[in-house]
């Protein structure tokens, strides 16, 4: 008796696809509501990155997935168009890799691509942030957006986080403990002091505050936190290092412990170019004294150092 194939209809509105952490991610062009859906489930913050050309087409693939990881798989798209990503159905940020925002141009792409963008955000009630429109940021609602006057400034707002865990006055200075951040949120704690420090739980829960503090400053303020796992900070977006106050880390289960909350480091580190340090590691084969390595390599296997 002959096996049954159970093949995945191609829809129609496929650009591309590619493998990232052991998930297939879908490119959609012009995407219907029902791929929207598909791309929003299956991101572990419910969440879509994309792209918006200037003429209204629009791209979409999990937001797990950064413009700079997807343009390394080869997907070929025109990455000087404008780049988005969401968090939930109520904020979008759109910029062009640093470059000023003509926001005429952009307000035209915007209203070309409204119909799309409405299924991906709540555009009546959701919070447009913009980098660089013409020299300067902004934050506000779609509507305020569509019509704000050529030289009309409007004063960024700053919303109350849902996800800040805990909050206190350190040096005189306000910080914020984020839990299972958003991009927002760790993008606010990298504002403050350039890198992050933080903890990883086993079960892939994540906490992160500025680096200024190392982990026994925040022991002494914070007793709720188990420091008993794994510690990280950062060395810019590009270096992430890992230890547990000297004690031998085994590698399976870090490496669990990343991919349970591989949405998240794809916001603190580039996952595809970032390098990733741990001391006193082990695995089924090898001991290292130290290791260090690419992050891709580490999560698909160790590979020793030469």
């Amino acid at each position: 008796m002959m096996n049954k194939i159970f093949k995945r209809l191609i829809k129609s509105e496929i650009y591309d696809g590619f493998n990232y952490f052991n998930k297939y991610c879908e490119v959609f062009k012009n995407p219907t509501l029902s791929e929207i859906e598909d791309t929003i489930i299956n991101d572990s913050h419910k969440s879509v990155r994309g792209l918006l050309y200037k003429d209204g087409t629009v791209y979409i693939w999990p937001s797990f997935a950064d413009h700079i990881a997807v343009e390394n798989k080869d997907i070929i798209l025109d990455y000087n168009q404008y780049h988005f990503f969401t968090e939930g159905n109520d904020w979008m940020k759109i910029h062009t890799n640093g470059q000023n925002i003509n926001y005429e141009e952009l307000k035209k792409a915007m209203k070309s691509a409204e119909n799309i963008l409405r299924n991906i955000v709540n555009l009546d009630d959701s919070n447009i942030e913009i980098s660089n429109l013409d020299g300067e940021g902004f934050y506000e609602t779609y509507d305020k957006f569509l019509n704000l006057k050529k030289d009309e400034k409007i004063e960024a707002k700053r919303l109350i986080k849902s996800e800040i865990y805990d909050a206190f006055d350190y040096s005189d200075d306000y910080i914020e403990i984020f839990k299972n951040p958003t991009s927002r949120e760790v993008d606010d704690t990298f504002k403050y002091d350039g890198d992050v420090r933080g903890l990883l739980y086993k079960d892939g829960t994540v906490y992160i505050w500025p680096s200024n503090l190392l982990h026994e400053d925040i022991k002494d303020i914070n007793k709720k936190l188990d420091y008993n796992q794994y510690h990280f900070y950062t060395a810019s977006k590009n270096m992430i290092k890992f230890h547990r106050d000297g004690a031998l880390i085994d590698y399976e289960e870090l490496k669990s412990a990343i991919e349970k909350s591989i949405g998240i480091f794809g916001n603190i580190v580039n996952l595809d170019s970032s390098k990733i340090e741990v001391p006193g590691l082990k695995s089924k084969d090898s001991y290292y004294n130290y290791y260090e390595g690419k992050f891709q390599d580490f999560l698909n296997e160790i590979k020793k150092r030469s």
